[in-house]
């Protein structure tokens, strides 16, 4: 009797490396390389490092985009000068929940500028995903 394939999925690809090594598997690049370079060909390493640089961009949630609009937006160009603690916890905490980073969140605009940065590519990337439907 012919077995079952495995019907488990995979997980979400956290980033780009995620992304190749899909890509490799279902080629079979992957096992010629463990092939030629065996198990410890560095692939693993290189998969981390890209998806730490080039993470996948997910979507906010209605309460996630909401908690965007109200605690990150209105200090969005904001470079320098004090942010509400209140609001760059929540910063933080959305800025976690979407990347799975751990930032040391203060309240200096100029602190929390890489984290305005991601949230804001992730809320364009909602904004547009809305607008071609």
């Amino acid at each position: 009797m012919p077995s079952k394939k495995s019907t488990k999925k995979k997980p979400d690809p956290k980033g780009l490396g995620d992304k190749i090594e899909q890509f490799t598997e279902a080629t079979g690049i992957k096992a010629a390389v463990k092939a030629v370079f065996g198990e410890d060909c560095g692939c693993d390493e290189r998969r981390k490092t890209l998806n730490r640089l080039f993470p996948a961009l997910t979507k906010f949630d209605d309460n996630q985009k909401a908690r965007y609009e109200e605690y990150v937006l209105p200090y969005r160009d904001q470079e320098f000068g004090e942010v509400p603690s209140r609001n760059a916890k929540a910063m933080g905490n959305l800025y976690f929940e979407m990347t799975g980073k751990n930032e040391n969140v203060t309240g200096c605009g100029s602190c929390l500028k890489t984290v305005k940065k991601a949230l804001d590519k992730i809320y364009l990337f909602c904004d547009e995903e809305d607008s071609t439907k």
